[in-house]
């Protein structure tokens, strides 16, 4: 029956050596049956308890078996965790130990790993956690508990949809899909406990950790900086309204590309409607006055030249319906070693 067991089994006799050695402990350690056979176990394994063989020796007496996990190195050098229940029998007046064992190896990497990032994940003032691939949470770091006001306990009875806005969950399982397939990005919005908005950018990805498939999410909190996207936007159009209240045109020429932004505001000085084509100097000095041109032109080009950082000049212009206008520009000259913009 030993014979037969795909498991690792064999039989030593206490104070002896090795009795039986099954196909499933050659495949494992590397020995075969002859090289074991008469060897002391601890020894040709260079056995490693977590209490040390006396302790283990005395409790396998004791209670007539053992269990729990020791250290084993094979004939290739190779070193294996293993699960190992042994059983002490008598047999014709002479104590054996049925040993039995399993390759853990892997596994302890992997819940090795896992417990990195989870140490890595404490320590971290990003919001990490791990949920399972339906979006069930199986852990989280102190960063998701301070921020969302969830403990420990109440964030592993929920849903990653528990904290998602509903306006954002048409979007979730295409998400969590690729999550679970590869990785992904994106932002979106939850909601505290206290019910609090927070916008958030998540990065997620999935790993096999033992026998069990994890998603790791690092989330940001992007409050401020969707706070200065607002209030840059209200500025905007706050600038937009005075431009449009006071009559004024922005205007910003980077000399040596060439290229020139006129606001709306300016394209209406000129009676002309926004348009695709670079509004460049050329075409700027076509509508300028006959009176002026000259005068302007020369003007604005000894200002660039020089050290000067403040232009200002007063012209006419002529709009395409022959009126005439008269504009009053000013302009603060910037200028780097490689450009000069106005």
């Amino acid at each position: 029956m030993i014979e037969l067991s795909y498991e690792p089994i064999f039989v030593w006799e206490l104070g002896a050596g090795i009795l039986e050695w099954n196909r499933g402990a050659e495949k494992l350690y590397g020995y075969s049956r002859s090289e074991a056979l008469g060897r002391l176990s601890h020894e040709l394994l260079r056995t490693v308890h977590p209490e040390g063989v006396d302790n283990f020796l005395n409790e396998l007496k004791k209670n007539g078996y053992w269990s729990g996990e020791v250290r084993h190195i094979s004939k290739d050098g190779t070193e294996l965790v293993i699960a190992s229940r042994q059983q002490l029998m008598e047999s014709h007046g002479r104590r054996l130990v049925l040993e039995t064992n399993r390759d853990i190896t892997e596994r302890k990497i992997e819940e090795g790993l896992l417990e990195r990032y989870r140490l890595l994940s404490e320590r971290s003032p990003d919001i990490i956690w791990f949920t399972d691939p339906n979006g069930n949470f199986v852990d989280v770091n102190q960063s998701a508990v301070e921020t969302y006001g969830y403990s420990r306990d109440e964030f592993m009875s929920l849903n990653i949809r528990d904290i998602r806005h509903p306006d954002t969950l048409t979007q979730f399982d295409e998400q969590l899909v690729e999550a679970n397939s590869h990785s992904v990005q994106f932002e979106t919005v939850h909601v505290r406990k206290d019910g609090t908005l927070l916008p958030v950018e998540v990065k997620a990805n999935s790993a096999d950790f033992g026998d069990q498939r994890l998603i790791m999410a690092i989330v940001r909190n992007i409050s401020e900086r969707k706070q200065r996207e607002k209030d840059l936007r209200e500025s905007e159009e706050r600038r937009q309204l005075a431009q449009e209240a006071g009559n004024v045109g922005v205007w910003d020429w980077d000399i040596v590309a060439g290229k020139i932004y006129w606001s709306e505001t300016m394209w209406s000085f000129y009676g002309e409607e926004p348009k695709e084509i670079n509004p460049d100097e050329a075409f700027w000095s076509e509508h300028l006055s006959d009176f002026d041109r000259e005068r302007v032109t020369q003007k604005l080009r000894r200002v660039v030249e020089s050290t000067e950082d403040r232009y200002r000049d007063e012209f006419r212009i002529v709009r395409n319906d022959g009126s005439m206008r008269w504009i009053e520009a000013i302009a603060n000259i910037s200028r780097d070693e490689s450009r000069t913009r106005s």
